[in-house]
């Protein structure tokens, strides 16, 4: 059996047997959360657009969201011509 403790004297095992323990593994999830939430903040938010009030996607880049799209709301990005439906890469309309 492999153990390995977090420091000398804490006497916590972070992996045993090849894996990492449960508390272990615990830490290194909240700081993934953590580092996504500072590098990314909470959420990511695209700007709201219709169908009719697209920019225009030559000169455009990232994602927005496309709240009237045939089929519904969907999010999209821009291939330099058109706007795409990240679902299905069809060109909104």
């Amino acid at each position: 059996m492999t153990k390995i403790l977090s420091k000398p004297g804490h006497g916590v095992a972070l992996i045993q047997d090849g894996k990492a323990t449960l508390a272990f593994q615990n830490y290194l999830d909240e700081i993934t959360q953590q580092m996504n939430d500072n590098l990314l903040g909470l959420r990511i938010q695209a700007t709201s657009y219709t169908v009719a009030t697209l920019p225009t996607a030559a000169t455009a880049a990232g994602l927005i969201y496309v709240s009237d799209e045939a089929g519904g709301a969907v999010l999209a990005f821009s291939d330099n011509v058109n706007w795409r439906r990240v679902t299905d890469r069809a060109v909104v309309s």
